[in-house]
């Protein structure tokens, strides 16, 4: 039979340390581990390599990768409690191709950042909006004179 491996990385937020992302790729997990470190979220991140043997259900953890400022942070491995560990248990997210991008979806930097993209999007709108705005109002108070500026910006 053999091993499964799989990495989980962990970041510690608000007390506590969480599960970010699961895979069965090392290389993706030190990626993920190395965006949720340069993001502002969280205050340390760890990539945890987990091997289960098949038969017998043993499990092993190790860290193999920690970044951030671990300095009094608890170096807690409950995360297992998160998810079904057992024997023979298959990494369902790597089995479906679509499940890779929604955990990237909702990782927090990339959501950080769709937001902070909404955020610009309505910034430039509203002020072409409120431009429209003074507008109009310029031109319910001296339609002449608007309508000779946009002529001349027109033409």
């Amino acid at each position: 039979m053999g091993s499964i491996i799989s990495f989980e990385v962990m970041v510690f937020k608000e007390g506590h340390w969480t599960i970010a992302f699961i895979t069965d790729n090392k290389e993706e997990a030190l990626s993920e581990a190395k965006t949720a470190e340069a993001g502002k979220h969280a205050q340390a991140v760890k990539v945890v390599q987990e091997t289960t043997d098949e038969e017998t259900g043993e499990e092993h953890s190790r860290t193999i990768y920690s970044g951030g400022a671990h300095d009094g942070i608890p170096e807690h491995q409950g995360a297992k409690k998160l998810y079904d560990r057992k024997a023979g248990h298959k990494n369902k997210a790597a089995e479906d191709p679509t499940a890779k991008g929604k955990r990237e979806e909702l990782h927090p930097e990339r959501v950080t950042n769709l937001i902070d993209s909404i955020r610009l999007s309505i910034i430039v709108f509203g002020g072409i909006g409120l431009l429209f705005v003074i507008l109009a109002f310029s031109y319910i108070s001296n339609p002449d004179a608007v309508s000779s500026f946009l002529d001349k910006l027109f033409m």
